[in-house]
């Protein structure tokens, strides 16, 4: 297994400890929109977490960044799934803040799950795997961001 596949399942792990609640706590007046995008994308995360669906997994990552990992969503699927059976059971946790630079946004969790990258890709908003994590489950800054406010 290559190191960012690791690295890329380490991130799902991560993430999958946590049941991942779409509740913001920062500024709600900028980029509400967006913000509201992300909270539902937070709750399709959460959902492929309490049915343990690695197809609504593999969905709430960009197409791209499956691609570039796992080279197919049929590949991401299978990866999802055996982690998805070694996670264990799922705690609620909430989004923190919501921080965005341009076309990314970073999410910062309360409780275990860290910070995860979304980036919006199509018009639409996604978990990005181009992103590096460190054992405590933080996300690192994904490639293309970086770290202005």
């Amino acid at each position: 297994m290559s190191r960012r596949l690791a690295t890329s399942l380490t991130f799902v792990l991560a993430l999958s400890g946590a049941v991942l609640l779409g509740c913001g706590s920062s500024e709600d007046g900028d980029r509400p929109e967006d913000r509201a995008q992300i909270e539902a994308l937070v709750a399709d995360l959460n959902e492929a977490i309490r049915k343990n669906d690695p197809s609504g997994w593999c969905r709430v990552f960009s197409p791209s960044s499956v691609n570039g990992v796992f080279g197919s969503t049929a590949r991401c699927r299978r990866e999802t799934a055996q982690v998805l059976k070694s996670g264990g059971s799922p705690e609620s946790v909430a989004i923190a803040d919501i921080a965005f630079v341009d076309e990314t946004a970073r999410v910062s969790f309360d409780g275990r799950a860290g910070d995860a990258n979304v980036v919006l890709e199509d018009g639409k908003w996604y978990f990005s795997l181009d992103q590096q994590v460190d054992p405590a489950g933080n996300a690192a800054q994904a490639e293309g961001v970086d770290g202005e406010s």
